[in-house]
């Protein structure tokens, strides 16, 4: 449902009531970045207008309005939706400052604040504050029952950004399926999907794409039962203008069930093709430039260039190269427009993945080759690692190699241009002016990727993901990658070993299996690596237990000849010990 603002008597602040059939944010002034979440918790107003009859003057009715207005929590709420929609952190978190009072008693205040840190990727930040339940959440079960439903639909997003914290803070996936199935319960009662019950299922989705990758299956909790009407649900939020709300469900789901699916439920419509945009970019036109609008579709298309990246790594086909560059072809126009009718556009997280995107896809293509079929760059891809036994993951920005026995590949930096390395300087120190840890990982990962001497880079990324983020996960996919690195093995063992002391006794199985073959490859006592080896064969077997080979994700690539198998690569939700 879209939600406009209304004002009477009797209210000490707006509330927010259904728009009229056929209102369209995407058609007013700076309309669309109102599409913040749960407006629908709010009674609509039964209106009480005072009308006076003046028998003298029969032609004239007057009208008497009391316009009570205290203060305006939806207008915070819409300052800082912007701030956290175009990555603006360091601007959204300080006027968050402004309303402490306010936040502290305003549940959706209090949640947006998640929202942000959580968006950010302050994952250090956000776990302080989402350890300890809000004391509004408590007050709300206690009350009536509208409040009531208010506070199970409030509960269950704040458990979703409680678990997807843990899942970076403590790599720990426990309860996913539990919360999963609540999930599936509630949506699948509401008969509508406001901008919080959108929130509820991207984060399902979001999880799905993690469980996925990490256990190495392709969906272990089944189809869900709430999915949705793909194009019922992209026409509702066409007709209420809610493109921010279309960005986050196109990632989601591009994320959990790859870009060629996404396309096909919601557009029906080919993702390689050379129109695959045009629906998108005639259902959202504008009369006149609005920076929403633009910047929305800015933030899909860059999402979709990082999908397809990751894509590229695993398993280098040009088809995906081409969808790559139609991505960014599409993006120059969207940026060539925000640059000639608002500078300032440049100054959000959109531009600075734009910006990074370019450089990663310079790096994909070989520019030499005559032949279009050649044009995957393979040392971008460093694709000399598959002359190797081992394994290699490829869903964090950086190489995993497992070896088969004690083998070291080494690292050998990829040969780009000083220019693809220039062009990730802009993108760095822009996302460190908007305080975007998120973006400033992704460039630290991009400058480890292709630097030469590499170690250097290796450290400043682990220290920036462990000590400034709190992201415990992404900070094990460091230390694993870099078991090509350091040729110091004692020092890496400690720094694995101490990585487990910090985390919970829980985690994903296939950064379990990979954490114990590369322990078993660096430690020197033959009973350890024996130790070490047998926990990662436990693991391998839980992850081949049911279903065919065709069922494994891309982000495994391995050596055919040397590892086929035919189990799949599933394990079904269940949590591993490290």
């Amino acid at each position: 449902m879209s939600y406009i603002r209304q004002y009477g008597p009797g209210f000490s602040s707006p509330v927010d009531v259904q728009a009229p059939p056929g209102f369209n944010h995407a058609h007013q002034p700076n309309g669309i970045m109102t599409d913040v979440p749960a407006p629908e918790y709010y009674p609509t107003p039964a209106p009480n207008f005072g009308i006076e009859w003046n028998s003298q003057h029969t032609r004239n009715l007057t009208f008497h309005m009391d316009l009570g207005i205290e203060d305006d929590t939806q207008a915070h709420l819409n300052i800082l939706a912007r701030h956290r929609r175009l990555g603006q952190f360091k601007k959204g978190l300080e006027t968050l400052n402004r309303y402490r009072e306010e936040a502290d008693r305003e549940p959706l205040l209090d949640m947006e604040q998640a929202e942000m840190l959580l968006s950010q990727g302050n994952y250090k930040q956000l776990a302080t504050k989402i350890e300890k339940k809000p004391a509004w959440l408590t007050s709300l079960k206690s009350q009536d029952t509208t409040n009531s439903q208010l506070a199970q639909i409030l509960s269950l997003k704040w458990s979703l950004l409680f678990t997807r914290c843990r899942t970076h803070t403590k790599v720990s996936y426990a309860n996913v399926s539990q919360l999963w199935e609540k999930s599936e319960r509630m949506l699948s009662s509401m008969r509508d999907t406001g901008s919080t019950e959108l929130f509820i299922y991207v984060m399902c989705l979001e999880l799905i794409a993690e469980v996925t990758t990490y256990s190495n299956s392709v969906n272990p909790f089944g189809t869900p039962e709430f999915a949705i009407n793909w194009e019922s649900m992209y026409q509702q939020l066409l007709g209420e203008g809610r493109i921010w709300d279309l960005a986050d469900l196109i990632r989601a789901s591009t994320l959990a069930f790859g870009a060629a699916n996404t396309w096909e439920n919601i557009f029906h419509k080919n993702f390689y093709s050379d129109d695959f945009f045009d629906n998108i970019k005639s259902d959202w036109k504008t009369l006149a430039y609005d920076e929403s609008t633009s910047l929305a579709l800015l933030d899909i298309l860059v999402h979709l260039a990082f999908w397809l990246d990751i894509q590229l790594c695993g398993e280098a086909k040009t088809s995906d190269l081409f969808a790559m560059e139609r991505c960014l072809t599409e993006s120059d126009e969207i940026v060539s427009q925000i640059l000639k009718s608002d500078p300032k556009g440049m100054k959000t997280r959109q531009y600075a993945l734009w910006m990074l995107a370019h450089a990663k896809l310079k790096g994909h293509t070989n520019e030499q080759a005559g032949d279009e079929e050649q044009r995957v760059n393979d040392r971008y891809q460093m694709k000399y690692l598959d002359e190797y036994p081992g394994l290699q993951l490829w869903h964090c920005g950086l190489p995993i190699y497992l070896p088969k026995e004690r083998e070291n590949p080494g690292w050998t930096a990829p040969e780009v241009s000083d220019a693809v390395k220039a062009m990730i300087a802009a993108p760095l120190a822009l996302a460190r002016e908007l305080g975007d840890m998120k973006t400033e990982s992704r460039c630290l990962q991009e400058l480890a990727r292709i630097s030469s001497p590499e170690l250097p880079h290796f450290l400043e990324l682990g220290r920036f993901q462990g000590d400034v983020q709190e992201d415990m996960r992404g900070l094990l996919e460091t230390l694993l990658a870099s078991y090509l690195v350091v040729p110091d093995k004692p020092r890496l063992k400690k720094e694995l070993l101490d990585f487990g002391r910090k985390t919970e006794e829980e985690g994903p199985p296939l950064l379990v299996y990979s954490f114990n073959v590369i322990m078993g490859s660096i430690v020197a006592l033959p009973e350890e690596r024996k130790q070490f080896k047998a926990l990662a064969r436990m693991v391998w077997r839980s992850m081949a237990r049911s279903e065919t080979a065709g069922d494994r994700h891309s982000s495994l690539r391995r050596r055919r000849r040397r590892y086929s198998r035919t189990q799949s690569q599933r394990v079904g939700g269940r949590i591993l010990k490290f």
